[in-house]
Order: structure tokens, then sequence, then C-alpha cells
């Protein structure tokens, strides 16, 4: 009877160590939204995520046909999920390429936990999911794109606005623009 219970116990604790060490459940990310832009230079930035409350988003701004930064901020997920990000592009008259990232070593301890110190525990399969280097680390994240055109001068003081998506594929930009 005894060598039964014995049995018993270290099958259940076998049991359960194992369950322990299956590993954290990848997360699926998802990052939609659009862009508009006005004659003024602002920029509002409309997304929706499924990244958990707190999370940040990194915002760039490319001069087109440059890796050059010319413009960079971070926005934080609401606990809807809704993001409306506000800001004033540098120049006018120039053509930006638009990335809005979610950089896992750059988010707060809390959302680490969900999603890994480097984003170890992101779905492969999510809309904009990519494997990159930041900061000199190799990291998983999603980067989406969108594009800022140029105005022209003669609007006879009559604000215009222009809207676009956001894509996962920069190669996508071009088809926006024909």
């Amino acid at each position: 009877m005894l060598k039964k219970w014995v049995m018993g116990v270290f099958i259940i604790s076998l049991f359960c160590s194992l369950i322990g060490c299956r590993g954290q459940l990848r997360q699926d990310v998802l990052i939609m939204g659009s862009i508009k832009e006005y004659s003024d230079r602002s920029v509002i930035l409309s997304l929706s995520s499924t990244l958990h409350e707190n999370s940040i988003l990194h915002v760039t701004l490319k001069e087109n046909g440059s890796d050059q930064i010319a413009w960079e901020g971070e926005t934080k997920v609401k606990e809807d999920g809704y993001i409306k990000y506000e800001f004033k592009r540098p120049k006018i008259s120039e053509q930006y390429k638009l990335e809005v990232l979610f950089v896992p070593d750059k988010q707060p301890a809390s959302v680490k936990e969900i999603y890994g110190e480097s984003g170890e525990y992101i779905r492969e399969d999510s809309l904009g999911y990519r494997s990159y280097t930041y900061d000199g680390k190799k990291v998983d994240g999603i980067v989406m794109y969108g594009i800022l055109t140029t105005f022209d001068k003669e609007t006879d003081g009559k604000s215009q606005h222009k809207s676009w998506e956001l894509v996962s594929d920069f190669a996508n930009i071009e088809s926006m623009l024909e």
C-alpha cells in the first residue's frame, strides 16, 4: 500500500512539474489604424490594438529614402486598446515614412511579463511581426508603416487634409500613392 501511495505522489509531482514547464503561451498582437495629415503640419494617428494597457508604442518619421530619423515620439495604449496621438511633422514640404513600433524591451515590467523581455511571447503570425535589431539587441516586435505626403503651398488659406491606413509591409505604400 505504501509503495502505491509513494508511486502516486511521484506521478502527481511529475505531472505538476511538467505542466509548470510548458512555458508561456504566445500572444497575438494586432495594431490597426489610420493617419490624418493636415496642411498646417498637424498629424493625428488613430490606432486600435490588442496590446495590454500601458504598452508603449514608438512613433518615428524618416525622410523618404533615408533611414535617418527626422522626428520621434511615444504613446501609451489605453485600457480599451485605443490610442489617439497628435503631433506636428517637421516640414510640410518633405515626404516621410511613418513607423509605429512595439519594442518589447522598452516596455514596463508588467507588459514584459506578457510579451517577454525580447518579444519571445509574441505570435509570429501577428500582423507586422518582425525580428529586428533595436539598440544593438535582437528583438521580436511589431512594426506598422504609413506615409506622410507633401502639400501644395497654394491652399488659399484653407486647411487641406489627407488620410492613410497603416500597413504591415512598407512595399504596400507605393500602391497607396497610386
